[in-house]
């Protein structure tokens, strides 16, 4: 069972990182095996050289301006967080203000699962050329 402060202090890890763009920070959360996925923009990646792949891509494409968790639900090893985001699409310079939702699962530290949900009409409008 995972103790609160400690989610936390590793969602404020996660979301320091992502606004540097430091993917190598980020991928220090991730276990070896594990799976992230954006829903709606393509296949998940398995394994740490795949997720960093995903995640320079995602960089390279959307600076996250801020990214502040609204809500956040811990059960066991599991947890659900709703984020308020602000992107920039590198490209276009469009930016937004959205809402994200992540759902993790952890093995010892670390997490093995990772899925966010966003909203992909917004993501065509901000990368249309």
């Amino acid at each position: 069972m995972l103790d609160r402060a400690a989610v936390e202090a590793f969602l404020d890890r996660m979301r320091r990182a992502r606004i540097a763009g430091d993917c190598d920070a980020l991928l220090e959360l991730f276990d070896d095996d594990a799976v992230f996925t954006v829903v709606g923009l393509g296949p998940g990646a398995r394994g740490k050289d795949a997720i960093r792949t995903a995640l320079n891509g995602l960089i390279e494409q959307f600076e996250f301006v801020a990214w502040t968790p609204i809500e956040i639900v811990v059960n066991g090893d599991e947890i659900a967080v709703r984020h308020r985001l602000e992107a920039r699409h590198t490209a276009t310079g469009r930016t937004a203000e959205t809402e994200t939702s992540e759902f993790l699962s952890m093995k010892d530290g670390r997490c093995r699962s990772l899925t966010q949900y966003t909203d992909t009409a917004l993501v065509a409008v901000l990368t249309a050329l």
